[in-house]
């Protein structure tokens, strides 16, 4: 025997209510999240370009900064080098004894170098 289950016609609109907002939940809920691991990924993929970035930054300021020293024996001080991003520090005893010192920084992230 089969029972039929007999519901109101106003309960019956409650249910089919119910369920489509349960379903629309549910997709929101995976839209979101979707959206939030795409946006983390994409994130993660734009800092690892820019550390690449600052790091060839770097090379560049110090490769500059070497030659500012063979072409000038006098330098010292701290310089800019706005076309890297980059500001050097030069440190020299004039007996032919210098260091360099440089912070590369792009977007937040920053390299440090010594020579």
């Amino acid at each position: 025997m089969i029972y039929k289950m007999h519901i109101d016609k106003h309960k019956r609109g409650f249910m089919a209510m119910i369920s489509v907002m349960l379903l629309s939940i549910g997709i929101l809920a995976f839209s979101i999240s979707s959206l939030a691991s795409a946006t983390m990924y994409s994130d993660m993929v734009y800092r690892r370009e820019i550390r690449i970035q600052v790091n060839a930054n770097l090379s560049s300021c110090m490769n500059t900064a070497k030659l500012m020293i063979q072409r000038d024996y006098f330098i010292y001080g701290t310089s800019t080098l706005s076309e890297f991003g980059c500001t050097i520090h030069i440190s020299n005893d004039f007996m032919g004894n210098t260091s360099i010192y440089a912070i590369a920084e792009l977007s937040g992230i920053k390299e440090i170098g010594n020579r």
